[in-house]
Parts: structure tokens; C-alpha cells; sequence
């Protein structure tokens, strides 16, 4: 009967740990990835930004103010 007990208890052990492990796993790929996709957006934004012209370029006539305000 102590055997079974013993046996039933590394059994629970073992399987708690295998299902920590792959938490642990879980958590560091999820963090990678939300990672990368920052990464990846603020390029995406770099990249936008520079095909735009900026606010007080000047380059469209209108003296760097909001375009709304000089119709």
C-alpha cells in the first residue's frame, strides 16, 4: 500500500513539473514574440514616416501649421 502511495506521488510530481516546464516555455515564447512585434512596428512606423512629409516641411506652401486652419 506504501507503494502505490510513493508511486502515485513521484507520478504527480513528475507530471507537475512537465506542466511548469511548459508554462515556463509558454511565457518565453509569448514574450519573444510580443518582443519582435514591437520591433517590427516601430520599423513599420520608421518606414511610413519617412515616405511622409513631416508637419513643417514646408514643401506643400503652407508654413508648417495645421492644414485645417489656413482654408
Amino acid at each position: 500500500m506504501e507503494t502505490t502511495f510513493v508511486s502515485t506521488t513521484i507520478a504527480t510530481i513528475l507530471f507537475s513539473s512537465i506542466v511548469l516546464l511548459f508554462c515556463l516555455y509558454a511565457l518565453a515564447v509569448a514574450y519573444n514574440s510580443l518582443k519582435q512585434r514591437r520591433e517590427q512596428s516601430h520599423l513599420f512606423v520608421d518606414q511610413i514616416n519617412q515616405l511622409l512629409p513631416q508637419i513643417q516641411c514646408r514643401q506643400c506652401g503652407y508654413e508648417g501649421r495645421n492644414l485645417t486652419l489656413k482654408q
